[in-house]
């Protein structure tokens, strides 16, 4: 007789079971929790101090969007991590309300530079995430009383992501007096493709969309435009739309929700917004006198430096290639030179060669900025797991350097070969540094220092770290600053006037109000990263357009000089710190693996019945524990299926994975002549154990995983007296 399996058929649709956000943390690290009235925040020890100021935050922020915006249900989990070299943050209402924070300060990332405090923007941000999509009303909620919080009724996602990155990103300006609305980065994405006739239409703002620039046009086209729209339909306009989506009887519907709680459709309102910022942009004039372009890829080309008297050497990423280092001389020939993992400025040194600091993993859980030197073609590592980024190197190859501390960063100087690392200034949470830079004759240092209250000026001080001068103060982005060959001035950007443009001040000014600060250009989009040529004979600097960053170089003596005018942001008072001084306790996991929701689940069974059951999972909140239970009941033949799956990170490595499961089999049993004379069974009951190694790099990684399984297994027939007409061996029990 011959077996032929029969593959059960699915007869409906297994629904998938989100567990949460797909963050880097640390999940075998130390955590502690602190406990609000709203919020359970996580910290490893070393961020105790952040993260009492980031519970204090949060309840701030709460107390802050409930009077405008539904408030969310249950505790929130806020984690604030530190492992990574990156300012970023996460939320998800699955399974629960969470949101992940990391403290590392964006201080050099264009786009978020405008902060009063990072990690009260951030929070914010993903706070609003949270009171948007935890909101569900009518048929939806009524829905999650029987499923529970399962993905497919939060009506929320269902959104765009410029709806909701959009929401969040109006709110953190709405609610704060800084944010990616009140600064100038999202401003000068959308005003240079008006000036260029390029702005895009409603439908073209997708997060994986290929024009620059990229997903972050779901930021500050969505963002702007839910601005225009409270400032032409009021702003409540924004909660009632809120308010609407979360009940409305059928996902994407977007456009009949906004007629009623804007007065037009999205589509309509986007078209007049379009229409509207076109009226206001003239032509796109040169940014700065005798301005000449070099290069010609656009998306991203950053830090400008000269190789010689005709050569600059700067960092880019096309979108062609993967980011690297590239030349270009003054009259636009480029060449790629090296590899890097990301995009950050390239030093030459005395002697030859390039240093640069770029991010790696260290461990299976850290991401760390460390320094590099290129020469003759091999990279050599100088540092490992230091912290160090925006580095600038002395003429005897000394280094200063910023370096990442728990949720801040600090000026330090480095010795040629990495080894020691000197501290400048003492870490704190009030005051963050970026891209330093030596003067000519090694003995000063020009850094951008941030301090709480939106305040990025620019600074002079000496190689021991203490401040000479203070050539800026305003609420404003003051950064890049750079030394004139003969050391008497510094050249830096400023979006002061609300456009980045390009500024030098003496270097022996001081008192920061702008009386002897010039403005070298006019730009109407913005003017970055100025680097004057060793003879004084040409400025390079960055101009935005539509399609990205262009490097370009102009005549540096030869520039029209402007009294600089005052920022227009004011200068106000920061908000008071805050910081809560609850108790704090050792982190739990299990509130967070608590089961928020299941998922039914309807198959066909090896026997061709019908089988029904549920599914049910969930991860805590750091990610140390994760499991999946399912199981399929049939009722018919008692054919029962289930399976459990653990995964366990609580340890530096391996990652342990565990399964358990037993599910049937059904062949078709034929005699010698093909015809069918009844069916076989097969149940077996499977464990698995088994453990993963993992070392991850940006480049590479490698994973070796070892483990075993043991599988046992019986057989039943229809009709049952066939079971005694086949081979022995399905009459006995098996043991694989």
């Amino acid at each position: 007789m011959r077996l032929t399996r029969m593959l059960p058929v699915v007869t409906a649709v297994v629904l998938c079971t989100a567990s949460g956000d797909a963050q880097l943390l640390e999940p075998n690290a130390r955590w502690r929790t602190l406990r609000t009235e709203h919020f359970s925040v996580h910290f490893t020890p070393d961020l105790e101090e952040a993260a009492r100021r980031a519970a204090a935050e949060a309840e701030r922020a709460y107390s802050t969007l409930a009077l405008t915006l539904h408030p969310p249900r249950g505790p929130i989990d806020l984690v604030v991590a530190d492992n990574v070299d990156f300012s970023n943050g996460s939320a998800t209402p699955v399974p629960s309300n969470r949101i992940t924070v990391y403290g590392y300060p964006p201080l050099s990332a264009g786009s978020l530079r405008f902060y009063d405090d990072w990690l009260a923007l951030v929070i914010i941000h993903e706070l609003v995430h949270i009171f948007h999509l935890d909101r569900a009303r009518g048929w939806w909620r009524q829905g999650q009383r029987v499923f529970g919080r399962t993905p497919w009724l939060m009506p929320n996602l269902y959104a765009p992501g410029w709806v909701i990155e959009g929401l969040a990103t109006y709110y953190e300006s709405a609610v704060t007096n800084a944010g990616r609305v009140r600064g100038s980065h999202e401003r000068m994405v959308v005003h240079a493709s008006a000036l260029e006739n390029d702005l895009p239409r409603i439908g073209d703002l997708s997060q994986s969309t290929t024009r620059y620039p990229g997903g972050e046009i779901s930021y500050a086209y969505g963002a702007l435009f839910f601005d225009y729209l409270a400032r032409t339909r009021g702003v409540g306009a924004i909660p009632e739309f809120i308010e609407r989506t979360s009940g409305a009887l059928l996902p994407y519907t977007l456009n009949w929700q906004a007629r009623a709680s804007f007065g037009t459709s999205l589509t309509r309102a986007f078209r007049n917004w379009r229409d509207t910022l076109r009226a206001e942009s003239a032509s796109l004039d040169s940014p700065i006198g005798g301005w000449r372009q070099v290069t010609s890829g656009g998306r991203v080309a950053f830090f400008p430096r000269w190789l010689d008297s005709s050569t600059l050497v700067y960092a880019a990423s096309n979108g062609r290639e993967t980011p690297g280092v590239y030349t270009v001389d003054t009259r636009g020939a480029e060449r790629r030179i090296g590899r890097r993992n990301g995009v950050e400025a390239n030093v030459p040194l005395r002697g030859g060669g390039l240093l640069f600091s770029q991010l790696d993993f260290v461990s299976q859980y850290s991401i760390r900025s460390d320094l590099y030197v290129e020469r003759d073609g091999r990279t050599r590592r100088l540092t490992h797991g230091a912290r160090l980024s925006e580095a600038d190197a002395r003429a005897d190859g000394w280094i200063v350097a910023v370096q990442g501390t728990p949720a801040s960063t600090r000026l330090v100087r480095v010795s040629p070969d990495g080894r020691a690392i000197l501290p400048l200034v003492t870490a704190s949470l009030d005051t963050q540094w970026s891209e330093p830079r030596w003067s000519p004759s090694g003995d000063q240092i020009a850094v951008t220092r941030w301090t709480r209250g939106g305040y990025a000026d620019i600074v002079i001080v000496d190689t021991l770290g203490a401040t000479l001068t203070q050539l800026t103060h305003d609420r404003a982005v003051d950064s890049s600053p750079s030394w004139t060959p003969d050391g008497s001035g510094i050249l830096f950007s400023s979006d002061r006037t609300g456009v980045t443009e390009i500024y030098l001040a003496p270097a022996d000014s001081a008192g920061g109000r702008g009386a002897s600060i010039l403005r070298l250009s006019d730009a109407r989009t913005g003017l970055f990263y100025p680097a004057a040529a060793a003879d004084s004979s040409l400025l390079a600097s960055v101009q935005f357009r539509s399609d990205g960053f262009h490097v370009g170089v102009s005549p540096l003596n030869e520039l029209t000089r402007t009294p600089a005018t005052p920022a227009v942001q004011g200068l106000g008072q920061p908000i008071p710190v805050a910081s809560d001084t609850s108790r704090a306790r050792d982190y739990s996991p299990w509130p967070s693996l608590i089961p928020r929701f299941w998922t039914p689940l309807v198959g066909e069974t090896a026997a061709g019945g019908l089988s029904v059951g549920a599914g049910v999972g969930s991860r805590d909140v750091v990610g140390r524990h994760a499991y999946a239970v399912q199981a399929l009941f049939d009722f018919g033949n008692n054919d029962h299926e289930g399976s459990v799956d653990y995964q366990y990170r609580g340890l530096s490595r391996p990652v342990i994975n565990a399964h358990i499961s037993r599910e049937w089999n059904r062949f078709v049993v034929t005699d010698t002549a093909g015809a069918g004379v009844g069916s076989l069974r097969r149940r077996s009951h499977i464990a698995e154990l088994s453990a993963t190694f993992a070392r991850p790099r940006m480049r590479t990684s490698m994973y070796a995983t070892i483990g075993g399984e043991l599988e046992y297994r019986d057989f039943r027939t229809r009709p049952n007296s066939l079971l005694g007409s086949l081979d022995p061996v399905f009459s006995s029990n098996q043991q694989l």
